[in-house]
C-alpha cells in the first residue's frame, strides 16, 4: 500500500522559466508523504527535457510528457491517471505554495474524512519587479486576499443540502479554482468526476461537480497559494477578434458540459431550476467580464465578419448559425457598457493600494 498522503497534479507549457521554483515550493512542504506529477502539456521548447534532467535524481518528482497539446485539463487528467496519494491537489507551473500547505490542508482532510477540503483565498505577490522566484518575497510584501464571498474565519463543513450548496455557489461563496483544493483521489474516481475538454473554464466544471457530489465538503480559512498575477493566463489576452472566437466557443462547450455535470445528480431531476440559474451565471460573467468589453471595443460588424467567430457558429450549430447567431449579436448590442477591469488586477499599483490597506488594517 502506498504511503503517499498527496498527490500533487501540476501541467505546465512552456515553463521552464518558472516551473523549477513551483516544483522547489512543493519540495520545501513540511508533509513530506507527497509525489508531484508534472505533466508538460506538449511544450514547444525543451521545458521537458530541462525538468527530466534537473529532477532526475529526485524520487518525489515525475516528469511526464503528454501525447499531444489538450490544455490544463487534459494535462491534469493525465496525472491524476498516475497518481497513487490518498488526496490529489493541484498548483499552477508559476505559482508557489507555502511550506505548511499541504500538512495544513491534509490534517482538516483526516479530521473530518472529507472528499474534498477548500481553502478560501490565496496570497498575491507585490513586487514592481516580479522575482522568478515567488517564494523568496519576504511575507510583508504578500497580499492576502480572500476568494470566497462570506467566507468563514474557521473551519467548517457544508450542509449536506444540494439546494444549499447551489445557493451558496450561485452568490460566488465558493469559488471554482482547482489550485487550494484538497481531493480525496477515491472520491473523484467513484464520481467520475473528470475535467472536460476545454482550454478554459474546464476547473470551474470539475469544481462544481465536486462541490455537488461530496458527502462531506470542508471549507476552511486559509491563505497557502502564492499567485502570480504577472502570469501569460489563458482567460485574459488581446482584445481582438481571435479573443471573441476563443472565448465564445468557450461559452458554448460550457452550455453543453454544465447539463451533463448536473444529470448525474438525483436532486436535479427535481430541481431543474438550479441549471437555468447557474447557466445565466457564467453566461454573465463571460459577457461582462470577457467577451463584453472586447466586443464592445470591436464593434458588431467587426466581430460578426470575422471568419474565426463565424466558424465557431457554424461548429456548434450548423445550418442555424446565423439564426442563432443574430440572437446573440442583438443581446450583446443591447448590454450596457461594462469595464475592461481584467488587467487592472494584474497592476503593481493595484496591489500595493491592497497591501498597504491590509498592512494598515493589521496595525490597528
Amino acid at each position: 500500500m502506498s504511503n503517499i498522503k498527496v498527490s500533487v497534479i501540476m501541467p505546465m507549457y512552456n515553463a521552464k522559466k518558472l516551473v523549477s521554483y513551483s516544483i522547489n515550493s512543493l519540495l520545501a512542504q513540511t508533509l513530506k508523504e507527497i509525489e508531484i506529477i508534472v505533466v508538460d502539456d506538449k511544450s514547444t521548447d525543451d521545458t521537458y527535457a530541462y525538468c527530466k534532467e534537473l529532477y532526475r535524481d529526485e524520487p518525489r518528482v515525475r516528469i511526464v510528457l503528454a501525447e499531444k497539446n489538450g490544455g490544463p485539463g487534459e494535462a491534469r487528467t493525465l496525472g491524476i491517471s498516475l497518481a497513487v496519494g490518498e488526496y490529489i491537489t493541484f498548483l499552477d507551473s508559476d505559482d508557489g505554495i507555502m511550506p505548511d500547505a499541504l500538512e495544513c490542508m491534509y490534517a482538516e482532510a483526516k479530521k473530518y474524512n472529507a472528499d474534498v477540503v477548500h481553502t478560501t483565498g490565496i496570497l498575491i505577490p507585490v513586487a514592481k519587479s516580479m522575482p522568478d522566484d515567488l517564494m523568496s518575497l519576504p511575507e510583508n510584501r504578500l497580499c492576502p486576499t480572500t476568494q470566497d464571498k462570506n467566507a468563514p474565519t474557521e473551519t467548517v463543513v457544508l450542509s449536506s443540502d444540494i439546494g444549499k450548496r447551489m445557493d451558496g455557489w450561485l452568490m460566488h461563496m465558493y469559488q471554482g479554482n482547482v489550485w487550494g483544493k484538497l481531493f480525496r483521489r477515491e472520491f473523484l474516481i467513484d464520481n467520475e468526476i473528470v475535467f472536460p475538454k476545454m482550454k478554459m473554464m474546464e476547473d470551474i466544471i470539475y469544481s462544481l461537480k465536486a462541490l455537488l457530489t461530496a458527502k462531506t465538503y470542508v471549507q476552511m480559512p486559509g491563505n497557502f497559494i502564492i499567485y502570480r498575477i504577472t502570469n501569460e493566463s489563458t482567460s485574459r489576452g488581446k482584445r481582438n477578434t481571435a479573443f471573441v472566437a476563443k472565448l465564445l466557443r468557450v461559452m458554448l462547450q460550457t452550455n453543453i458540459e454544465i447539463p451533463k455535470c448536473f444529470n448525474s445528480v438525483d436532486y436535479f431531476k427535481e430541481h431543474p431550476e438550479y441549471i437555468t440559474k447557474t447557466m445565466k451565471v457564467l453566461t454573465a460573467v463571460g459577457e461582462t467580464m470577457y467577451v463584453g468589453p472586447a466586443y464592445q471595443k470591436l464593434g458588431r460588424e467587426t466581430v460578426e465578419q470575422d471568419p474565426l467567430v463565424r466558424a465557431v457558429w457554424e461548429d456548434f450549430f450548423g445550418l442555424q448559425a446565423d439564426y442563432v447567431s443574430d440572437l446573440w449579436y442583438r443581446n450583446m448590442d443591447r448590454l450596457p457598457p461594462v469595464a475592461d477591469n481584467l488587467d487592472m488586477y494584474d497592476t503593481y499599483e493595484y496591489w500595493e493600494k491592497k497591501l498597504e490597506e491590509h498592512l494598515a488594517k493589521e496595525s490597528e
